[in-house]
Parts: C-alpha cells; structure tokens; sequence
C-alpha cells in the first residue's frame, strides 16, 4: 500500500512539472539524493557491526570520499541553481531537511544507519523534491 501511495505521489507530482528549468532540477534531484546517501555512509554512524554498508564505509577512504561528494554537491546545487533559481534552492532545502530527519530517526530508533534506511532515505529525499518542483511549477506557471 505505501508504495503504491508513494509511486501515485511522485507521478502525481511529476506530471505537473512543465518548464523545461523545472524538469532539469528534477534530473539533479536523483543525483543530489544519492551525494547526501553517499555523504550518510561516510560521516554518520553505522547501526551493526558488520554488514555491507559497514565493509564499504570501513573500506573506504573516508576523506577523499568526503572531499569527491563535497565537490560533487557543490556542482550540482550550482548547476540546480543555474537552471532555475527558486526551485533548485527550494529542491536543496528540501535535501537538506529530509537528510536531517533520515539522520535523527536512524539514530533514535536504530542506533545508526543500515543499508536499508539508506535506500529509504533515498526515496524520501527524491519525493520530497518532486513534490517541491511540482508546487513551484503550479504556483509559478509561465
């Protein structure tokens, strides 16, 4: 039932999308996500004590991951930002906010991040900003 809630959500949402700017910020959304899942596993605490998402946090080099995902966030919330103003800032806040609540539930009730809520966070984070784009896109026709 949820993910049929969340697959009506997001088409919904999507299909309000018309400005060709809009569309684009939608395209780096999945990107954007994605950096803050990558930037979750380096910098925030694992929930078990093995597991793949410990092997690949343990294996990698946490400081030129960190810096490569920096680098990578900047691009694409400047280029966001470039294609339409409001909706790539409104898109990044949104990001921000849902990487902000994956962090504080996965560490109040699971004691640190797992694979799973990594991908959860993942799908929060790209409907959040479908939503985000589709009511800018109705509310700012033109």
């Amino acid at each position: 039932i949820c993910l049929a809630i969340y697959g009506l959500l997001f088409t919904g949402f999507f299909s309000e999308i018309k400005r060709p700017e809009y569309f684009g910020v939608f395209c780096c959304s999945f990107f954007l996500s994605r950096i803050f899942s990558g930037l979750s596993v380096i910098c925030l605490k694992d929930a078990k004590k093995d597991g793949m998402l410990k092997t690949a946090s343990n294996t990698a080099g946490r400081k030129a991951v960190f810096t490569t995902l920096l680098i990578q966030m900047v691009l694409c919330v400047v280029l966001m930002l470039y294609l339409s103003w409001l909706a790539g800032l409104i898109s990044f806040v949104t990001a921000c906010l849902s990487f902000l609540y994956y962090w504080r539930i996965s560490s109040k009730q699971f004691g640190g991040i797992t694979g799973d809520l990594a991908g959860f966070f993942v799908t929060v984070s790209e409907l959040g900003m479908v939503m985000v784009i589709g009511i800018i896109s109705v509310l700012f026709k033109g």
